[in-house]
């Protein structure tokens, strides 16, 4: 089975500009942008959402995984020529690596998890970073401290998660993704982590992203 290695997220926001285009424009960009991403497979493998409408900042996300980061900027460079992509500018990046979990000793999600043909119907894409605090404890303390944490998180086993380390090459020195299909559940498990104690060596934990699973297709519809 293959590992993808580095889980990536890219957020693009849509130039009003492009909904002004004629039909026919319109619809080559979108179908210039689809075969791109089409044409990636399988060294990139694509997940498409949108957030239009749900932040003011982007309007869509390409949750993607590879084994070659070079591919990931090639891919990029293609898509951004493309009618559409002349219309898109990256609002954010998020890279990481798959590793093995420093409190769970298996290895992280990330690098399967792009396998799955179905998806839950949100996604939530969630960097974050420890304070320096946290990495000065003892590994018993922070053990001791997890342990409560993801007895929380193993209540709430409808909503999956995905986890990549990113120290050095991101701001965020983690990236969550968390896999629901209902809000609500989402809402009560961030809540309940909030009372634990590893929360108060949490130095940020924005921006969070609430992402819609669709086609691509409907995702670039959606843009106008």
């Amino acid at each position: 089975m293959q590992i993808f290695k580095f889980p990536f997220y890219l957020f693009l926001k849509l130039d009003p500009a492009f909904r002004h285009l004629s039909k026919n424009l319109k619809k080559k960009g979108r179908d210039e942008f689809l075969k791109v991403v089409e044409s990636a497979k399988p060294e990139i493998t694509t997940f498409s959402y949108s957030t239009l409408g749900l932040r003011p900042d982007c309007d869509l996300l390409l949750w993607q995984a590879t084994t070659d980061v070079k591919k990931l900027q090639d891919f990029t460079a293609k898509l951004l020529k493309t009618v559409l992509g002349k219309y898109l500018t990256i609002a954010y990046t998020f890279l990481g690596v798959v590793q093995s979990s420093t409190y769970l000793q298996t290895l992280a999600k990330a690098g399967t998890e792009f396998l799955r043909k179905d998806r839950a119907g949100f996604l939530i894409v969630y960097p974050f970073t420890k304070t320096t605090s946290w990495y000065l404890l003892g590994d018993a303390t922070r053990n001791q401290m997890m342990r409560e944490h993801i007895k929380i998180a193993v209540r709430y086993s409808q909503i999956e998660q995905v986890l990549a380390y990113s120290y050095g090459i991101c701001d965020a020195e983690f990236i969550l993704a968390y896999e629901c299909q209902n809000l609500a559940d989402f809402v009560n498990l961030v809540k309940d982590l909030r009372a634990t104690k590893v929360r108060k060596y949490t130095l940020s934990d924005t921006p969070i992203f609430t992402c819609i699973r669709r086609p691509l297709a409907e995702v670039v519809a959606l843009l106008g």
